[in-house]
């Protein structure tokens, strides 16, 4: 996930940035390809996915053995790029310095206001026929380290997506509120089936349950 620095509708990364991130990928000993994504009408994100075979690609990388000999040779790698023109405002940046796999900076989102965007995504996120454990385990992550979440890049956030129209500021108890809210109809079991796959140690989910979520929002810091 990506994002513009402010609003820039019009923005496109297909012919600059896709064509780059392809050779790139390439030149470390990759096999893809990088396909654009129609953008829906009345969405702010442009998005793309990078294909390539999961085997082969994984053999590249070095996977041990015991992880590629369960993939089949037809089966197909795809990460989905994603990068919102017109970002909820309110929020912070860092800059940050990666070694791996070449030195390089990066600009990010702020923990606090990281936190803010899982905390919409919790939120607002419709399950339709699946709920995001991700969501609930990454909320808790973010709980377990003392960051707090940035309450107004929340609300540029929900008041973007039309999840808060209220006139009054978004406060820490209001998000508590919702997020008790929906914790109370959380289908448990289907977040920890959701989440499971991700886990080298799957019982860190064995605590899952509401009163768990719900401690977890009383532990909640705000900036």
């Amino acid at each position: 996930d990506f994002s513009l620095m402010k609003k820039f509708t019009t923005f496109s990364f297909a012919k600059q940035y896709l064509p780059m991130i392809e050779n790139e990928l390439k030149s470390f000993g990759f096999s893809v390809i990088v396909e654009k994504k129609k953008k829906e009408s009345n969405s702010n994100i442009e998005s793309a996915f990078v294909k390539g075979g999961t085997y082969q690609n994984f053999i590249s990388m070095e996977i041990p053995q015991e992880i590629t000999g369960r993939i089949h040779s037809k089966k197909r790698l795809k990460i989905k790029i994603e990068v919102d023109v017109d970002p909820p405002l309110n929020f912070e940046t860092e800059a940050k310095t990666m070694v791996l796999p070449i030195p390089f900076s990066v600009v990010t989102y702020a923990l606090p206001d990281l936190f803010a965007g899982k905390l919409h995504a919790v939120l607002c996120r419709s399950w339709e026929t699946r709920v995001k454990g991700r969501d609930w385990y990454d909320m808790a992550w973010f709980v377990a380290r003392s960051i707090p979440c940035h309450i107004q890049h929340l609300e540029a956030r929900m008041r973007q997506s039309g999840h808060y129209s209220n006139s009054d500021k978004l406060s820490a108890e209001t998000i508590q509120q919702l997020l008790k809210k929906k914790i109370n109809v959380l289908p448990v079991n289907k977040a920890k089936d959701d989440v499971k796959n991700f886990l080298k140690d799957s019982g860190a989910t064995e605590i899952w349950s509401k009163e768990y979520f719900c401690e977890i929002v009383d532990r909640m810091q705000f900036s």
